[in-house]
This record gives structure tokens, sequence and C-alpha cells, in this order.
């Protein structure tokens, strides 16, 4: 079963129901109705609702472990001890020494940061094993240019948001050459549309198919990082596919 690691799971859904919390404390401490929106949110200050937005928004990043998350937790935890102690100094519901434990417990989670599998897996996405992203058919011309100085024609077969299958055009003897040269390597996809100039994306083969005496005659690539302009071009180039979906 492919699942997303139990920590970041946690790790959102925790922040997102610290963020609930703070209207439930109010409701709690004062009496108020689920009905009684205004009211609560009145008694709310500017503190509460800037962790309440940051907690929610730290929170989805940890489900779908996005490169934001590192640098939000950074950012959401000194927030919220900063709320802390100005409710531990200038509040009458809760004490210093409440507010101070209970932002070391919050604060303690995030020190699993400090695990280097943990940031390898936010700053790579195409580490992330557990989603499977729609494919969709799709026919372009290509050209995978790999390392090690050569190039391959070929045709894409189907694409995805993470990566794209391609058939090799490559004349039979050559591919007999260059199927010992072929590995898990990083190389340069040139994708041919009908207009512009074409597209250009970094990647790596995760995946070969091959034939008759070992000969490759398809590739499964990876796509690497993307700008986010690269990624507009990407899930628009997909959006026009929605009638040729695999699965």
């Amino acid at each position: 079963m492919k699942v997303r690691p139990w920590y970041f799971t946690v790790l959102g859904w925790g922040y997102i129901f610290i963020a609930l919390a703070f209207p439930l404390q109010v409701m709690w401490l004062y009496g108020h109705g689920p009905n009684e929106f205004l009211s609560v949110y009145q008694k709310l200050t500017w503190t509460n609702l800037l962790c309440m937005f940051g907690l929610t928004w730290v929170g989805i990043m940890g489900l779908r472990v996005d490169p934001c998350l590192r640098t939000g937790v950074f950012i959401i935890v000194p927030t919220v001890l900063f709320n802390n102690l100005l409710v531990g100094i200038y509040g009458e519901d809760f004490g210093l020494l409440q507010t101070s434990l209970s932002g070391i417990l919050f604060a303690l989670p995030s020190l699993a940061f400090a695990n280097s599998s943990q940031i390898e897996l936010i700053y790579r996405p195409w580490l992330h094993w557990w989603p499977t992203p729609k494919r969709y058919r799709m026919r372009l011309k290509a050209i995978v240019s790999f390392s090690n100085q050569f190039s391959l024609k070929a045709e894409t077969f189907d694409m995805s948001r993470t990566g794209v299958f391609v058939w090799l055009k490559t004349p039979s003897d050559e591919l007999r050459e260059l199927s010992s040269l072929i590995k898990e390597s990083d190389i340069e996809l040139l994708l041919k549309t009908k207009s512009g100039p074409g597209l250009r994306w970094q990647g790596r083969v995760v995946r070969q198919e091959r034939g008759p005496k070992g000969r490759v005659f398809g590739l499964g690539i990876q796509f690497g990082q993307m700008s986010w302009l690269d990624r507009i071009q990407l899930l628009r180039l997909i959006s026009r596919q929605k009638g040729s979906l695999l699965i």
C-alpha cells in the first residue's frame, strides 16, 4: 500500500487541529455556542488569527510534503511561541508557565526536520513514492539528451505531472550500441510542440523497456526540479489531454 510517511500525516493534521483549537478554546472559556461566530471572532486577537492562518497553511504543506513545508515550519514555530508569550504575560485565562510549556510541546515535533531523510523527501518531490498521478496519452516528437553527450529521437506515449514515457525512434542498429550506455542518469527532454520553440525540461531515467537481445526501446522519465513557469506549461499541456486519460 502506497502511503506517505506517517510523520507528515501527523504533522499536517496536527497543525490543522491546533488552528481549529483557537476558536474552540474561546467557545469553551466564554461559553459561546457554534452559532455565535461573530462573538468568537471578536475575542480572537490578531496574533491568534495569524497563527490560525499559518498553521492551516503549514498543515496543508505537510500533507502535500511540499518544498515550502520546512520554511513554513521555521516561520510558524516562533509565531506561535510569540503568541503564547503574549497570552502568558497579558492574558487572564492562562499563566506564563502554562503557555511556555504548551509552546515547547508544540515546537518539539518540528525537530524531526533535523532528520536528513525527511529533508530529502521535502526537497526532492520525485522521491515521493506514494502518489499515483493520472497519466494521459500524448503523442509528441521528442529528443532525449543524456549527460554523456548523446541524444536519442523519441515520441511520447503518455505523460503525468511527474513524468513521461517515451518510445525511442532510434534505428535498431544504433540501439544495440546505446543499450549499454543508458542507465539511471540525468537527462534533458525537448518536446516539440505545434507552436513555439518547444518545451525543454530536466529529468531522470527511472525505467527502461527492453526488447530482444536487451535492446532498449522505451524510457520512463521522471521530471526533476521545475520553475513555476515550467510547471504551468506542463499543467497546461496535460489539461489539453483530458479526454485521453489512461489511469
